[in-house]
């Protein structure tokens, strides 16, 4: 991961990030709870698990990837 993950979870990838929360593909994909977008906006506030929020969008983009 990239030296500071909170840094570029909750600032750099903000707005990227909260679209694929957002995302059709993301909440019908089965991967992922429905509670992500509450729980991504909270653990920003707080700055937390900044490390879990990077798998998750890493591996969600490979997803998109392999599917399309």
């Amino acid at each position: 991961t990239p030296g500071n993950d909170g840094h570029v979870v909750f600032d750099v990838l903000r707005a990227e990030f909260l679209d694929l929360l957002n995302s059709k593909l993301f909440r019908e994909s089965g991967l992922w709870s429905d509670q992500c977008l509450e729980l991504y906006t909270k653990d920003a506030v707080k700055r937390e698990h900044a490390g879990l929020w990077f798998r998750i969008y890493m591996a969600h983009k490979w997803y998109q990837r392999r599917i399309a």
